[in-house]
């Protein structure tokens, strides 16, 4: 079997080193010699620069001279398109809870970039969505957590201006509306904020009987303070009498049985006294001692009259009655 030196081929001599050789066999060789099974073994596994493999595509990104492996272009490709956003198709939202399956992971586990469009409405984290809004989710797994999905309202609409209804001043229709201009114009023509004050009808006094006048506060102040205080009376049956003009004060409730008198000797012109004397002829009941005076009459005044009535049942001594047409003294 001929031998031939890869050092002799100058397009290898980069490559391999002498003590690197190759058995060059006739392919309709099948004894498969272990040496010559062990040198081709040998050139081949030698001929991977592994100091230029790279496991990173992100890292060694800016080499020209490193080569990825196979499962650096794996993680480099799945880590490019994770998180794009995924279509997942429409979802029913009556049930007011984001999907928890039907996603793009495993066993439809929803990934950040799933998205629905909302075919039914409902409520979801708190907010109202309408047919044809989206939702997105913004983590892995974001279950029912508001904050891990985004909502995009696809049903904002305009509502054109109404010219019809648009007024150049101020009318009484709760139909039309009025242009920025009317309303300035129609606040124009009223009273400045904090000169509401009708300086003409106020009063310092509360002299004047009015439901027009208001009194300021100090005229309310001195009003009161010239009242006498409820406070004075303090007692169940007190009055009040008058000491002098205008000098009102209290007089204290006398004992049972007695009588407000007139009497000048006090400081309030009045006194409790006790019920008439003897000498007083008692309103009603009872028996007076003592005589009694009648005033002489007049032409148009008697001075004794009786009044008619009915007669007692059982007469009694000394009694005068009269009937209306009789008069009766029992003996």
């Amino acid at each position: 079997m001929a031998q031939e030196k890869l050092t002799d081929r100058p397009e290898l001599e980069e490559l391999v080193h002498d003590d690197d050789v190759v058995h060059v066999v006739d392919v309709s060789d099948t004894t498969d010699s272990a040496e010559g099974t062990s040198k081709k073994w040998k050139i081949l596994k030698w001929l991977e620069n592994l100091s230029n493999k790279s496991n990173d595509i992100a890292t060694d990104a800016s080499s020209t001279t490193k080569y990825p492996s196979v499962k650096a272009f794996k993680d480099y490709v799945d880590g490019s398109v994770a998180g794009l956003l995924d279509y997942r198709g429409g979802y029913d939202a009556s049930g007011n809870t984001y999907p928890v399956a039907g996603g793009s992971g495993t066993a439809g586990a929803v990934l950040k970039g799933d998205m629905w469009i909302i075919s039914v409405a409902g409520t979801l984290g708190g907010e109202a969505v309408q047919v044809g809004d989206s939702i997105i989710a913004n983590v892995d797994i974001p279950a029912q957590t508001a904050s891990n999905w985004n909502h995009l309202n696809a049903n904002i609409s305009y509502v054109p201006e109404d010219q019809a209804n648009k007024k150049t001043t101020i009318t009484s229709s709760d139909t039309d509306y009025p242009t920025c201009k009317a309303v300035e114009t129609g606040l124009a023509g009223k009273q400045a904020t904090g000169s509401y004050e009708v300086t003409s009808n106020k009063k310092t006094s509360l002299t004047d009987n009015s439901d027009t006048f208001y009194p300021t506060q100090k005229a309310v102040k001195t009003a009161v303070d010239a009242k006498t205080d409820k406070s004075t009376l303090t007692t169940k049956g007190d009055i009040y009498v008058a000491s002098d003009a205008s000098t009102p004060v209290r007089v204290g409730v006398g004992t049972n049985g007695q009588v407000l008198t007139a009497d000048s000797g006090q400081a309030t012109g009045l006194k409790w006294a006790d019920a008439g004397t003897a000498n007083a002829l008692p309103l009603a009941g009872g028996t007076m001692t003592g005589g009694i005076t009648l005033a002489t009459g007049t032409t148009a005044l008697a001075p004794l009259k009786m009044v008619a009535g009915t007669n007692l049942t059982t007469p009694i001594s000394g009694v005068m009655e009269w009937d209306g047409t009789n008069l009766y003294f029992t003996i």
